[in-house]
């Protein structure tokens, strides 16, 4: 994860030391897989939700320059996230250089 965004409700990160975050990881399969985020998992699952959601698809976008299609990128953004109660979901990280916006 050489470099990663951080999405929050509110355009601003919640951040205080001891307040339980909520968080889903989007990346590719191959990042998730990786002992950098195993090792991050590690470090913040005790005190945190954290969710891994890999992305295979939106990579496949990225590479293909599909991100102006509009369409496909919604129907496979909600493929990946209408699983969780994102109003209860303090931040989406981005954490995978594929995911540049």
């Amino acid at each position: 994860m050489a470099s990663s965004a951080i999405i929050c409700r509110g355009g601003i990160a919640r951040r205080g030391h001891g307040v339980p975050q909520r968080v889903v990881v989007a990346a590719t399969p191959l990042t998730l897989r990786e002992h950098k985020f195993a090792a991050l998992m590690h470090r913040f699952e005790s005190d945190n939700t954290i969710w891994p959601q890999p992305c295979p698809k939106l990579v496949e976008i990225v590479e293909h320059g599909q991100l102006g299609d509009h369409d496909l990128v919604m129907r496979t953004l909600h493929g990946y996230f209408d699983q969780y109660d994102l109003p209860t979901v303090d931040s989406v990280v981005l954490g995978c250089t594929h995911f540049v916006f």
